[in-house]
């Protein structure tokens, strides 16, 4: 009889802690939060292209100033040496008032000797001389002194150091040994030059 009693007083309080635990378990239920379930947004958001974040506007850099090249340095000009200039040759003014004659004083049967003779006219001493001839019927000069003689027809005699100056109412004379061109010495032959009349 005893033992009947005792189960039973097991089984009670068995059912008792059971009961119990269920309703503990079930307060324990309601208090915790729903499990985070995996919804469809969130697989969609998963399998939905990412879109890249719009990249932010470059700044706008402002133009850079021209950079201007230094102005080239001007080449300085060498500098020039002053020339000497030549030494001129003493220059023949016309005077006009020198008279200017050819004299034939003597010949041979194909040679003739002459003169140049040159007369100052004039009032002013004429310093350095130059006269010119030419024979028209091809008579040739030979040889001549007193003169600096050059040319082959028409001739030019020109003065030496010691008879250039030619003073006012003085007398130059050149000889000269030619070759006759005809049967006779060439006798009307023009003298020509600055100084000549």
């Amino acid at each position: 009889m005893q033992n009947t009693d005792s189960k039973k007083n097991r089984n009670v309080l068995i059912a008792a802690i059971l009961i119990l635990l269920g309703v503990i378990a079930f307060s324990l239920f309601k208090e915790s939060p729903p499990e985070p379930q995996a919804t469809e947004t969130h697989i969609a958001d998963a399998r939905a292209p990412q879109q890249k974040a719009p990249l932010a506007p470059e700044p706008s850099q402002a133009p850079k100033p021209a950079i201007k090249a230094p102005p080239a340095a001007e080449k300085s000009k060498p500098t020039q040496t002053p020339t000497e200039e030549p030494t001129q040759q003493p220059s023949f003014e016309p005077q006009n008032f020198v008279l200017c004659e050819h004299i034939v004083s003597g010949e041979s049967q194909y040679e003739f000797t002459g003169q140049i003779r040159l007369i100052n006219k004039g009032a002013t001493t004429v310093s350095g001389w130059s006269v010119t001839w030419e024979y028209e019927d091809d008579s040739s000069i030979l040889s001549a002194t007193d003169v600096a003689l050059s040319g082959s027809n028409p001739y030019t005699g020109e003065y030496l150091s010691w008879n250039a100056d030619l003073e006012p109412g003085k007398t130059v004379t050149f000889s000269f040994v030619g070759l006759k061109g005809g049967d006779t010495a060439p006798l009307r032959v023009d003298v020509t030059g600055d100084i000549c009349i």
